[in-house]
């Protein structure tokens, strides 16, 4: 399964990374963009992940997710410069 099509079929900003020590697949980090987040609680934004990756989260083993607002985006990656 690809993770990283997965999300982006929905049109989502996203980065992946594998963070399987051998990168076998089942452990991954997330960083999810989108303007779908906008007044929604966090566990609401994972949620809506979760529901999307439903089938794919069967088979890996660990999770991590970062979800914002394409504003809180903008706000990050203007302080990091």
């Amino acid at each position: 399964f690809n993770l990283a099509a997965r999300i982006l079929g929905s049109r989502w900003g996203l980065e992946v990374e594998d963070t399987t020590p051998s990168r076998c697949s089942t452990s991954f980090k997330v960083l999810v963009v989108s303007g779908r987040f906008r007044g929604k609680p966090l566990l609401q934004r994972h949620r809506l992940v979760n529901e999307l990756l439903a089938e794919e989260l069967k088979h890996i083993h660990a999770f991590e997710q970062r979800t914002l607002t394409p504003e809180q985006w903008e706000k990050e990656r203007g302080g990091l410069q």
